[in-house]
């Protein structure tokens, strides 16, 4: 039920979807909401940032941000954009796809 008092109800943050499959055997929750998908995507992004890349890769990343000398700052930049790449899917077309298809065939 949606509170009067937020834009959003608890069930819209859910109602897109990023990834489905028809395999129930190998995969018993086939849904996974797009707002999970993003969330998922930007921490595995400041993840590798903070763990993976070398400090020398990462001033050069940040160098077009001017951002070369405060790395944490250039790492959530980077992070949150990558988080976003798929909110395209947030679309009725999108939403859509697959409605009509085999069910052989993942979306």
């Amino acid at each position: 039920m949606r509170d009067s008092r937020s834009l959003i109800g608890e069930t819209d943050l859910v109602r897109f979807w990023a990834k489905t499959t028809y395999e129930a055997e190998k995969c018993p929750r086939p849904y996974h909401p797009l707002t999970c998908h993003l969330i998922d995507v930007a921490s595995a992004a400041l993840a590798m940032w903070k763990d993976v890349l070398p400090n020398t890769r990462k001033r050069r990343l940040a160098k077009p941000f001017t951002l070369e000398h405060d790395l944490d700052t250039a790492g959530v930049l980077i992070a949150f954009p990558a988080g976003l790449h798929d909110l395209g899917k947030c679309s009725p077309r999108f939403e859509l796809r697959g409605k009509h298809t085999p069910e052989t065939v993942p979306t």
